[in-house]
């Protein structure tokens, strides 16, 4: 894959999380913010936890946990931890990369991330 194509990818991956975390932010405030009584290092390890346990699964439990988690640090001014789990944002990456590549071949997380960022970028034109 060109350097290019690398960068469009990365990109997608980054505009999807920063699309999710607004969504999530919302929807995480009209439940009640559950984790609000967590410190700072345990809201981090639930992210951490919650991100894992997404990208392992692809399944929607582990989205929302990760979802609300980053939306309770947003409301503390924090940064999800992404250096701590760098191994599975790349596999994320590389999942979005082989979805650009082979559009017959899409799983199901790589190829959102694709659409959803195309969709995007055609509605700033």
């Amino acid at each position: 894959m060109s350097d290019d194509n690398n960068d469009f990818v990365e990109n997608a991956v980054k505009y999807a999380l920063a699309k999710a975390q607004m969504a999530a932010a919302s929807s995480y405030l009209s439940r009640g913010r559950q984790l609000r009584n967590l410190s700072n290092q345990d809201l981090e390890a639930h992210w951490v936890n919650s991100f894992k346990s997404w990208i392992n699964s692809s399944g929607p439990q582990g989205r929302q946990a990760s979802e609300d988690a980053e939306a309770e640090m947003a409301m503390r001014g924090m940064e999800p931890p992404l250096h701590l789990v760098k191994e599975e944002f790349d596999a994320l990456t590389e999942r979005a990369k082989r979805s650009a590549e082979l559009p017959d071949a899409v799983d199901n997380i790589g190829g959102s991330i694709i659409d959803e960022y195309v969709k995007a970028k055609r509605s700033e034109n």
